[in-house]
């Protein structure tokens, strides 16, 4: 395992975070901020969860939206030992999203990067995360998931070198789904020549019909 951008970037917004809070006047603030930070990697995956397509879809365009969410998991996310004075908690987060892809009939695409690099909130931090893109793809049975990536961090005990960073993984479901031609469209004007024709050849008829009665 080893140091990574987001292990940086925690440790900056973790020192800025004392400081900022050492500098705020004591009606806003309480004197210091001490994060109770893990000694192990956390190595719970993120859920990531399809919402389009759905499971045996059918689609008549080639053009589809992929449409999926990824939630952080609880343990991601700690709070502080210390508050603002009017209660607020501050949280620390352990892990972000850094890229995710996608595979479709089994064919990697590129890693798309995420910018997800937030370690301090004010607030309880939102957990998930929604994203949505464009596709165009071939006519034919298809099958789709989604994989992203993160780093957790976690606290080495070094002096020199107290944090280090840990990759996970999520991966969706499967899912199946089948993008057929666009149906022909409905020939209105044959049935129509067809129905007033119908309508001639029965009203002829008719007439030599009640032209034989009268004789």
């Amino acid at each position: 395992m080893k140091k990574t951008a987001l292990a940086l970037t925690s440790i900056m917004g973790l020192c800025l975070t004392i400081i900022g809070i050492q500098l705020l006047p004591l009606t806003n603030a309480n004197f210091m901020l001490f994060y109770d930070l893990p000694t192990k990697p956390d190595t719970n995956p993120p859920l990531v969860t399809l919402h389009l397509p759905t499971q045996n879809q059918t689609f008549t365009s080639q053009n589809i939206t992929l449409s999926f969410t990824v939630i952080k998991p609880e343990t991601w996310i700690i709070p502080s030992k210390g508050k603002f004075v009017n209660g607020s908690e501050i949280y620390y987060v352990l892990g972000n999203i850094t890229s995710f892809h996608y595979e479709v009939d089994e064919v990697k695409s590129e890693n798309i990067a995420v910018q997800d690099i937030s370690t301090v909130y004010l607030a309880n931090p939102q957990r998930t995360l929604s994203f949505s893109i464009n596709l165009t793809l071939p006519e034919g049975y298809h099958k789709l998931c989604v994989g992203v990536e993160g780093e957790t961090i976690y606290r080495q005990g070094s002096v020199m070198d107290p944090f280090l960073s840990n990759m996970v993984q999520g991966v969706s479901e499967v899912v199946n789904f089948t993008i057929t031609k666009p149906p022909e469209p409905f020939p209105t004007a044959f049935v129509l020549t067809t129905s007033v024709a119908s309508v001639a050849v029965i009203g002829a008829g008719l007439l030599v019909y009640f032209k034989k009665r009268k004789h």
